[in-house]
């Protein structure tokens, strides 16, 4: 009985010492996470917000915007796929301007790049391509855009008439 009570005694003391030392790790973590010199950040640049209001005046309410998604969170890799990590890698840190999606459904109707100078940069071309070409094997349109600091709301519908609905615009007709 009495060796009982020692091993219980031991045994609860084990676990308090384990305790106090995860508390103690969690407490160093906490700290290193607390130093980290963190600050808020704009969701979108200044063209891209002039766009987006543009944008919001042409939707019906029958649609909503999605602003700076992650490709991964609008396309996914199969599971069963031989290289399920390679190629989940290639497309998780990439992503894409503006989703419009159905706000009934949820489904995705299109999305839309803006492309300023930086998309003329080498490594931008090829995480470009990548985007056309995942969003395509998704079946996903894409809509890229020309970057500037006003936009009509004519001219954009004319964009996606053109682009999303195959509609020839006026001055294709």
């Amino acid at each position: 009985m009495t060796s009982t009570i020692i091993i219980f005694i031991l045994i609860f003391l084990i676990l308090g010492v384990l305790a106090l030392i995860k508390n103690k790790e969690i407490l160093i973590y906490q700290n290193k996470l607390e130093n980290i010199p963190v600050y808020p950040k704009m969701l979108l640049t200044k063209d891209e917000l002039h766009f987006y209001q543009t944008l919001k005046t042409i939707l019906s309410n029958d649609f909503d915007i999605s602003c700076k998604c992650r490709l991964e969170d609008i396309i996914g890799i199969d599971k069963k796929s031989k290289n399920y990590k390679t190629d989940r890698n290639r497309i998780k840190s990439s992503h894409i301007d503006f989703v419009v999606f159905n706000a009934i459904s949820g489904k995705i109707e299109f999305v839309i790049e803006l492309d300023g100078n930086s998309h003329n940069m080498p490594g931008q071309k090829e995480s470009d391509m990548k985007k056309d070409i995942f969003l395509k094997n998704a079946n996903i349109k894409l809509v890229r855009i020309k970057t500037k600091n006003k936009y009509q709301a004519e001219e954009i519908v004319e964009i996606i008439k053109e682009k999303i609905y195959n509609q020839p615009t006026e001055e294709n007709q």
